[in-house]
Formats: C-alpha cells, sequence, structure tokens
C-alpha cells in the first residue's frame, strides 16, 4: 500500500528514490503511495512532504504524494491557517494525508481539526493506530467518533 522515502529508523538505510525504483521493478510493483512521517514519534527520522511531492514529480507515473502535517504543529488563522498549508501541498500534488502518525488520542481536539480540513479538501487520510501513536481503546470507540463524523 505504502512506502517512505529517506531514512525511517535509525537501525535502517535510507531509502532513495532509485533504490526504490529499482525494488518496485525487481518485484513487479507498477505505483507507490509515497507517505511523509512528520510526528517526532512516528519513526527515528522525519521524512518531509517535500520529499513525497518531488519523487512523484520527478516519477509520475511510478510515485503517487500524500503529505501530513503535525497535529501540533505551530500555525496562525485557526482552521483557515490549517487549511491553507494543506492546500499548498494539494496543489503540489498531494493526493492524500498520511502516514498520520501523531502520539495523540485518534479522536483528540487537534486530530479532529485535521481530520475536517482533509474531509475539507476531500483528502483521503491513511493513520496509524497503536499503543503511541493513534491511540484508542479495545473496541476502537475512537475511530468510530471519527467516522462518524468524517467521510475519510
Amino acid at each position: 500500500m505504502h512506502t517512505h522515502l529517506g531514512r525511517t529508523w535509525n537501525t535502517d538505510p535510507p531509502m532513495t528514490v532509485d533504490g526504490l525504483l529499482r525494488w518496485m521493478d525487481e518485484n513487479n510493483v507498477a505505483k507507490a503511495v509515497v507517505l511523509p512521517l512528520v510526528s517526532p514519534e512516528s519513526s527515528s527520522y522525519l521524512n518531509l512532504t517535500e520529499q513525497a511531492l518531488a519523487a512523484a514529480k520527478a516519477h509520475p507515473d511510478r510515485f503517487i504524494a500524500f503529505c501530513c502535517i503535525d497535529p501540533r504543529t505551530s500555525y496562525s488563522g485557526g482552521r483557515a491557517g490549517l487549511r491553507a498549508m494543506l492546500k499548498e501541498y494539494v496543489d503540489q500534488g498531494a493526493k492524500g494525508f498520511g502516514e498520520h502518525k501523531a502520539g495523540l488520542p485518534i479522536d483528540e481536539k487537534q486530530m479532529m481539526a485535521l481530520y475536517e480540513v482533509c474531509d475539507d479538501l476531500k483528502l483521503p487520510v491513511l493513520f496509524h493506530c497503536d499503543n503511541l501513536r493513534g491511540i484508542d481503546a479495545p473496541g476502537l470507540p475512537g475511530l468510530e467518533r471519527v467516522l462518524a463524523r468524517f467521510r475519510m
């Protein structure tokens, strides 16, 4: 479903665009969704949206770029300011939002603000849930609240 460019974990070597294309060719993968990792708890190293967008621009037939903003990021202008930030990425070619992997409950207020803007922009959201990121309780009641409110 997805991959990352750059260095993800401190135990892994960096994944270059050429290296990923080579791996895709060797494994008969036609296209890959390239996801940034922008939250400090998402991985050992940050993988910026700009990396994903650059790869998709250079190889539009092979890569689909997503964008991501950490919900704790500082921005001005309230919801309109957040929307403007995401809209810049959409205008540059981002087709979705994620990998959303922030160390907050999945239905926390700042997370919901991001989902609302993604909903406005018709961006699908790929999020990660575990005991550290996108946190929820057994039975996923937080996820149920998110999905009841937004069409992601």
